[in-house]
């Protein structure tokens, strides 16, 4: 009668006990580091934390320095009856999405063309392309008015994409850093089957290069988003703004009203924050691969 107990099925098998985990001991320099990272990620939210915190106070406890103690939304409401949120909210939208749509249709088939092809002057365009991004916006301005008054586009979503759209030098380097890693042998597949330099880069190169366009794209529109003085000083009236410009409804020469002010800046942070936290790898990747800082 044979014995199927578990002590005859281990025998004639050594039994060796599990190795005793060795403990983690973080090294000093990333310990630093975190905690230098995490005070900085800190100092950089405070006003965010702090204006929609604000937003929640009544209007005799806005400048107090103590938390919120009986949080109201008053301000909110009494904002969304004078200031009108949704129709700037699409107005920023239309013209994030129309930056970001036009700025990729220029910037891919440029950092195509800048790892692709070899031709004479390339070096130079390139140091333009990366030189231009020392160039504060601001520089511009006075000229990308002049022509968008010439094209009677003033006081238009228009004039205010297409300068926005022009400046895409950030795309054009994070795209090119990905197509720098890009297979060779795609490319001699496609010349093989007979497809041409654009025919390759629609049906082989975008497909292949998600990632990347991603990061270019969040970049794109949060730049845009965030666009202040362009937007001032192209539109005045109130329905072809953007929500950043017509914040300035809660101002006046007298006095500023700071609680419906800080209220609708809280909504108009939300949809770019949301944006940010869901793609912040791609955003992240991005500049690491393209070397922005």
């Amino acid at each position: 009668m044979s014995d199927h107990s578990p002590a005859a099925g281990l025998a004639g098998h050594t039994v060796r006990a599990a190795a005793p985990r060795r403990p983690f001991h973080p090294r000093p320099a990333a310990v630093v580091s975190h905690v230098v990272l995490a005070v900085l990620g800190c100092l950089f939210l405070f006003p965010a934390i702090w204006g929609a915190l604000t937003s929640l106070k009544g209007p005799s406890a806005v400048y107090s320095l103590a938390p919120v103690a009986a949080p109201t939304l008053a301000n909110y409401q009494g904002a969304l009856r004078s200031y009108p949120y949704l129709r700037l909210l699409a107005n920023t939208t239309a013209i994030s999405l129309g930056v970001t749509a036009l700025g990729l249709v220029a910037a891919l088939p440029a950092a195509y063309a800048l790892t692709r092809f070899r031709f004479a002057g390339r070096g130079v365009v390139l140091a333009l392309l990366l030189g231009s991004l020392l160039v504060p916006a601001q520089v511009t301005l006075v000229p990308d008015y002049v022509i968008i008054a010439r094209l009677h586009l003033l006081n238009t979503l228009a004039g205010v994409i297409l300068p926005e759209a022009a400046g895409v030098a950030v795309a054009v380097v994070v795209l090119r850093a990905s197509l720098l890693d890009f297979p060779v042998d795609l490319y001699e597949a496609a010349a093989m089957d007979g497809a041409g330099p654009l025919a390759t880069l629609v049906r082989v190169v975008l497909p292949n290069l998600g990632a990347a366009v991603a990061a270019a794209a969040i970049l794109l529109l949060v730049s845009s988003w965030n666009d202040y003085f362009w937007p001032l000083l192209v539109t005045n009236q109130l329905d072809t703004t953007t929500l950043q410009v017509g914040l300035q409804i809660f101002q006046s020469d007298s006095a500023t009203a700071w609680g419906p002010l800080l209220a609708m800046n809280t909504l108009a942070l939300v949809p770019v924050a949301l944006l940010f936290l869901i793609a912040q790898r791609w955003i992240a990747d991005a500049y690491v691969r393209s070397g922005v800082r």
